[in-house]
């Protein structure tokens, strides 16, 4: 029996469940709100390589989003940046 793997971006989470049947879920959790929310089940599977497969996909997905956020993020930072030159320019 393998200890549950857990890797942390914030706010996700990535963890492997062994079910009562045996077999293991991998599922990325939301821990934003302080609460645990499945953002997403990868898979499950018995065999340990594939298990090993899914958490890779699941810590993957956890990279997409948090490329999608700086994304986002970034864009925002741009505007409010430009917003303060063309104030200042419009000062001058």
């Amino acid at each position: 029996m393998s200890v549950p793997k857990k890797l942390l971006i914030l706010p996700y989470v990535c963890t492997e469940k062994k079910n009562i049947s045996g077999v293991i879920s991998v599922q990325v959790i939301d821990k934003s709100t302080g609460k645990y929310l499945v953002a997403k089940t990868i898979d499950s599977s018995s065999d340990v390589q594939t298990v090993e497969d899914l958490f890779f996909q699941g810590k993957k997905w956890i990279l997409q989003q948090k490329c999608e956020r700086n994304m986002f993020l970034e864009h925002a930072r741009k505007v409010g940046e430009k917003e303060v030159v063309e104030n200042l320019l419009n000062k001058v």
